[in-house]
């Protein structure tokens, strides 16, 4: 299976070429606004990466709910567009359209799910 961790390929990572099209054709996307640079934003990843394998067992359908994440300093339009002020942020969309609270649960394999 290679070096890459298991199940990294199920997050995918949004950049302005692809964002539009994602979140449009997903029901459910949660998507983990982040930077390198931030330690709370490296505790969440493995979280975040386990969370989305679970999920991906009860909904094989990869449209239904996607698990996604930008690197907001890579993508600085991106942030601002979704006017990201902290890392991580995590938002929750509904067929591209961005929910008005963000994710403030629990930052557990349990709680994201």
């Amino acid at each position: 299976m290679g070096l890459s961790t298991p199940g990294q390929a199920e997050i995918t990572s949004l950049d302005s070429g692809n964002i539009d099209d994602v979140l449009n054709n997903a029901g459910v996307a949660l998507v983990n606004f982040y930077a390198d640079w931030c330690r709370f934003s490296q505790m969440l990843h493995p979280i975040f990466e386990e969370a989305s394998n679970i999920v991906r067992e009860e909904f094989p359908n990869t449209k239904q709910v996607v698990f996604a994440r930008v690197d907001c300093d890579q993508h600085s339009d991106i942030a601002q567009r979704y006017r990201i002020t902290k890392y991580p942020t995590l938002k929750l969309f509904r067929n591209g359209m961005m929910m008005k609270r963000e994710y403030r649960g629990q930052r557990s394999v349990t709680a994201i799910r």
